[in-house]
């Protein structure tokens, strides 16, 4: 759609009463975003800071240097990894890595990307190098679908320090819906955006009506915008004037700004074709409930949703149809509750059955983390000790598995895992095999990933990460020496999760 001389002048004709009645914007209805809208301080008069006229002291730093700057969400007594892991690395080598580690299929590598990009660390020492490393974790993280965390690593880093990470800040505040305040900080500094659409866009957000349809005008005249963005944000300036106007043909890949004015529109975009990070919009009460489970499941596989947030919209209330998931609800919801009644009779009937169902969804590794705690110390028939014995091992209790009365080879050589010790004699497949030579495969004397002062303990990690993503895929020779590396570098807990999820979750042997 090319906009006309007339539908422009009539939109200029307009712009007064958008003024006037800035209540009629089409997103008024997100009634948090003017509810927690904050009023300017006031300025007040200022006592003198100096008492006297003496040169106080000034710190002198060279051209091209930067003052270090520590970002991260978790603290050393959390992660025990050191702020230095990033100092001696290279920022496009870290970027390179990065891209091959962000895809992971086991949980234990999830939760250990995720912790390492969140952890506490010391900017990279060179400016531009630091911005640009920052700015690749953030993607990282929004890759991975962690919304909140990455928001919260963009304030840390100073959204407004360069346009990349203004972007970034814009782009999760959009499907947070939180976007108010960088578009409030875009009017502030406009150098942040030479995106027209988003000035468009940022300028109406932030109250201005008036200078925002100026702003669309010119851009129509200048041919500066794209036919959806024009059709887009001309019903999202006026809805009256652009109703008799056909929706444009959604994108296959909308950038977050075009997700958001097809839902100014009414025509909200399915989620689950698009990037993970999308999933987070549908968390919102405003998506049905259906479409909220969705979500979460999806958000849930990559690590990036507490199991705790899963349950509670698993048994929200009771499933109004049949079919996909929900069968796993009411499958869910009948085990919780058996579990509840701690009745062992109705326990080993519905355990089976959502058992079948986390395992159609990916996500036993986040129901075993929910119930095995509660269910090792009951006594339960062979079948039932075997699908518990399987759910604490993929558990972070592990450690107090407790062997099936029936145990077979399979359930040996896993305790044997557990334990760290990985008994080659009962290795069947490729990937049993694979475990065992990774455990003793090892160095004799571990090093921990904090005993070296080079600075670079993190691109270890990530050289490591890399490996348990193409292990995650099944390469047997990658889960091989992850292990190895893991025991190495003094991570042995993660060295045996590795290990049991690959043996529970990717080997058939």
């Amino acid at each position: 759609m090319r906009i006309s001389a007339a539908l422009l002048t009539a939109l200029a004709l307009s712009a007064h009463d958008a003024v006037a009645q800035t209540s009629s914007d089409p997103l008024s209805a997100i009634d948090w975003l003017s509810e927690n809208a904050k009023p300017v301080a006031q300025s007040r008069a200022e006592p003198p800071v100096s008492r006297t006229a003496g040169t106080p002291d000034v710190s002198v730093v060279a051209l091209g240097d930067s003052v270090r700057k520590r970002l991260g969400l978790l603290p050393f007594e959390v992660t025990q990894l050191k702020p230095n892991l990033w100092a001696g690395s290279d920022a496009d080598r870290l970027a390179r890595l990065l891209g091959q580690s962000v895809r992971q299929r086991l949980p234990a590598g999830q939760e250990l990307l995720i912790t390492l990009l969140l952890a506490e660390a010391d900017d990279l020492p060179i400016a531009h190098q630091a911005s640009a490393w920052t700015a690749a974790r953030i993607e990282a993280l929004s890759t991975l679908g962690a919304v909140d965390p990455a928001l919260a690593l963009v304030e840390q880093a100073d959204p407004t320090s360069s346009p990349n990470i203004f972007a970034r800040w814009l782009d999760l505040s959009l499907l947070a819906k939180s976007e108010i305040t960088p578009c409030q900080a875009l009017i502030a500094s406009p150098a942040l955006s030479t995106d027209k659409a988003v000035q468009i866009y940022c300028t109406a957000r932030a109250g201005d009506v008036h200078t925002a349809i100026l702003l669309f005008g010119t851009s129509a005249v200048l041919d500066t915008l794209s036919d959806t963005q024009e059709a887009l944000l001309g019903r999202f300036l006026d809805p009256d004037l652009f109703e008799d106007d056909p929706m444009p043909r959604a994108p296959v890949r909308p950038d977050p700004l075009t997700f958001r004015l097809f839902e100014a529109a009414g025509a909200t975009l399915p989620t689950a074709p698009l990037p993970r990070v999308f999933a987070h919009f549908d968390l919102s009460t405003d998506a049905g409930w259906k479409a909220q489970l969705e979500a979460a499941e999806r958000l849930a596989r990559a690590g990036t949703l507490p199991s705790n947030q899963l349950l509670g919209l698993y048994t929200e209330r009771k499933a109004a149809a049949s079919g996909g998931i929900w069968d796993r609800v009411r499958a869910l919801q009948a085990f919780d509750a058996a579990l509840q009644a701690n009745d062992t009779g109705k326990i080993a009937q519905t355990l089976p059955a959502i058992w079948r169902g986390m395992k159609a969804a990916g996500l036993q590794t986040q129901f075993s983390e929910l119930f095995a705690p509660r269910l090792t110390a009951a006594d339960h028939a062979p079948d039932v000790q075997r699908i518990v014995f399987h759910m604490t091992l993929l558990s972070h209790a592990f450690k107090d598995a407790v062997l099936p009365n029936e145990a077979n080879k399979t359930d040996k050589f896993l305790m044997s895992v557990a334990e760290g010790a990985a008994n080659p004699t009962l290795t069947s497949t490729d990937i049993s095999r694979a475990v065992a030579d990774g455990f003793a495969a090892h160095a004799e004397v571990s090093n921990s990933v904090n005993d070296a002062d080079d600075g670079q303990s993190g691109e270890a990690l990530l050289q490591v990460l890399a490996k348990i993503s193409d292990a995650g895929r099944g390469d047997a020779a990658a889960l091989r020496q992850a292990i190895s590396d893991l025991n190495a570098l003094g991570l042995g807990d993660y060295a045996r999760r590795t290990a049991l999820q690959a043996l529970i979750l990717l080997d058939n042997g």
